[in-house]
């Protein structure tokens, strides 16, 4: 039985030789084996627990984002993609380059797209990098999740889950917080969020 943990070995020789009992060795022969290496997809792994967003901040979304890539120095590609909680207009994805990994936020979908014959060091520099802000002084409370996924020259990596909880205390004009119960007698209507309470 033979195995090989070299994940780039192109070929290889076995040779064999045999003895008799008095020790005496016989002619050796070879046989050449040629390695049919499979292609391990990169893999990324994000932080454990929840980024939190208050409005106005540049949230550096995991900044201990792990990429490997056991038979590929270089990477070709990666995508941030907010999958839930997407609010267009409102959401902005940013980066810092490294390397020759560029790339553009898409903010119709809600993607960052990156691409550059670059390093798995500087893919994961770029991803450690990306920031979350929203442009709305007032966001609506929850949570948003983003998927990072990188991609070597033939495979793309697990979609690796990071979460965003935007935090939010608004202040009203007559003095109410979010979170407040409001009396109400009946007559005028009054517009009610969904955190609000009314009584």
């Amino acid at each position: 039985v033979y195995s090989n943990t070299s994940q780039t070995e192109e070929e290889t020789w076995i040779y064999f030789q045999a003895v008799d009992v008095d020790g005496d060795a016989g002619f050796t022969s070879a046989r050449k084996l040629v390695m049919n290496n499979v292609n391990d997809p990169p893999v990324v792994a994000t932080s454990v627990g929840v980024a939190d967003y208050s409005p106005g901040d540049v949230l550096v979304v995991d900044p201990e984002i792990e990429v490997t890539d056991v038979d590929d120095d270089t990477l070709v590609g990666a995508s941030v993609q907010i999958t839930t909680g997407f609010v267009e207009g409102d959401d902005i994805l940013g980066f810092t380059a490294a390397g020759s990994v560029t790339g553009l936020f898409d903010a119709v979908a809600g993607s960052l797209d990156l691409w550059g014959d670059s390093t798995v060091l500087d893919y994961r520099a770029v991803l450690r990098s990306v920031t979350y802000e929203s442009t709305n002084p007032n966001p609506i409370p929850g949570s948003l999740q983003l998927a990072f996924q990188v991609f070597d020259p033939t495979a793309g990596s697990n979609s690796a889950i990071r979460e965003i909880e935007i935090t939010n205390q608004i202040l009203f004009e007559d003095g109410f917080e979010s979170g407040d119960t409001l009396q109400w007698s009946g007559g005028t209507g009054v517009g009610i969020d969904s955190w609000w309470t009314l009584n």
